[in-house]
């Protein structure tokens, strides 16, 4: 059962417990935020995590990452990634979506889908 954790004023993360950590150590990372600089400087923080962007709208946009990252950095060094950008930006209205991957599944970490 996930838990859930608030991160910002509208932003909800499920989070895995503790003792399932090993059997969805891959999750995809979905970031909904209004404007391009803000989606840069996101998409700048997750690097690692092979990220990469959508625009939705014109001033909505929609950063994808996945975990493990690109060193085999954990779901939990991604969010805390996220929320040290949100931090240094000010950036308040986001949403944010993690989705964990059991292993086995079709959806891999090198893989999109």
């Amino acid at each position: 059962m996930n838990t859930l954790r608030r991160v910002s004023t509208v932003a909800i993360i499920p989070l895995v417990p503790v003792g399932a950590r090993s059997a969805a150590a891959a999750a995809r990372i979905e970031i909904g935020v209004v404007g391009r600089w803000h989606a840069c400087a996101l998409l700048q923080c997750l690097a690692e995590y092979r990220s990469f962007l959508v625009q939705h709208g014109p001033d909505q946009w929609v950063v994808h990452a996945q975990t493990p990252g690109c060193h085999g950095e954990s779901t939990e060094a991604a969010v805390a990634a996220i929320e040290e950008c949100l931090a240094e930006r000010g950036i308040a209205e986001i949403s944010v979506c993690v989705h964990p991957t059991p292993r086995g599944s079709r959806a891999t970490a090198g893989s999109r889908s």
